[in-house]
């Protein structure tokens, strides 16, 4: 039985600190002052209308790096207040925030996050960290919450540890790095090759998506799986005069169980070279390890 406390502490922590950390840095530098949320709200709706209409199927991801709560709460009443106006071709699915999603009475949704990946990196190494992950996933879900995060360490690591077990098991992947339609193509190539119609499964699109670069993906990827859509900072903090923090936490060690007296060190290889998280000394080890500083 592993022990992922460690990595299970981070995740519950994550999300809260950085919504706090977001929301307090405009109220201490006044700029909250630029908050209009009745205009907010039309904007949000225009949002929805552009991608129900180009039969989006997506959700909120915002809570991370949102300007406030309330800009939170305004994107998903506009949001469900346009979806359920007519009938759409697309479908606004609900939101990764649990009390907004309880207030709205809307589906709470998402997927693991890279820390569950990256915990067993450092624990038993990056080569079998997938499939570790993978099993023990199904193990506590059997078939529910199925969808995969791929890149903690790279597609190409995660494609020799992706078997035909698991691409039957799992409903599909999220692509959060690296160039949306290459990682498509890949994951299409990966899927045909296990004797899989891509189409039958589902592809979560989550890498720094704007309303206008989610509608350009669907055009080409809804021929090519079943498509949706994480959106995140677009949509909670899209204020005029406003730039949204980057900021985001991520596990940079780990230990098996409490007792332990030291730490193993662990990364984030991510499909974008500027997105790799972690000691600089533990990023190259790690990529020596997967060969992937050729």
């Amino acid at each position: 039985m592993l022990n992922f406390k460690v990595a299970a502490d981070t995740i519950l922590l994550e999300v809260k600190v950085l919504a706090i950390i977001s929301e307090l840095y405009y109220i201490m530098t006044k700029k909250d002052s630029y908050f209009d949320y009745d205009e907010y709200y039309k904007k949000s709706y225009a949002k929805a209308e552009r991608l129900l209409e180009a039969g989006c199927v997506y959700s909120d991801f915002g809570t991370r790096r949102r300007a406030s709560l309330q800009a939170e709460d305004t994107v998903i009443r506009a949001m469900k207040d346009c979806s359920m106006s007519k009938e759409w071709s697309g479908k606004f699915v609900g939101t990764s925030n649990i009390y907004l999603a309880m207030k709205y009475d809307m589906l709470p949704v998402g997927t693991m996050a890279h820390e569950f990946v990256c915990a067993i990196g450092g624990m038993y190494g990056p080569q079998m960290a997938n499939h570790i992950a993978m099993n023990s996933w199904r193990n506590t879900f059997r078939g529910a919450l199925g969808t995969y995060i791929y890149d903690s360490f790279g597609w190409d690591i995660f494609s020799l540890n992706f078997s035909e077990d698991f691409a039957n098991l799992f409903k599909g992947l999220r692509i959060d790095s690296g160039d949306n339609m290459k990682q498509l193509t890949r994951i299409s190539e990966k899927y045909r090759s296990l004797g899989i119609d891509p189409r039958s499964k589902q592809v979560i699109f989550s890498n720094a998506l704007n309303t206008l670069n989610a509608i350009e993906i669907q055009k080409y990827a809804k021929d090519l799986c079943q498509p949706s859509y994480g959106i995140g900072t677009h949509f909670t903090n899209d204020f005029e005069g406003i730039e949204p923090m980057n900021i985001v936490i991520k596990l940079i060690a780990a230990k098996i169980t409490e007792s332990w007296s030291f730490y193993n060190d662990t990364c984030k290889l991510s499909e974008d070279d500027s997105k790799h998280t972690g000691k600089p000394e533990v990023i190259k080890r790690f990529m020596d390890i997967l060969n992937m500083n050729k």
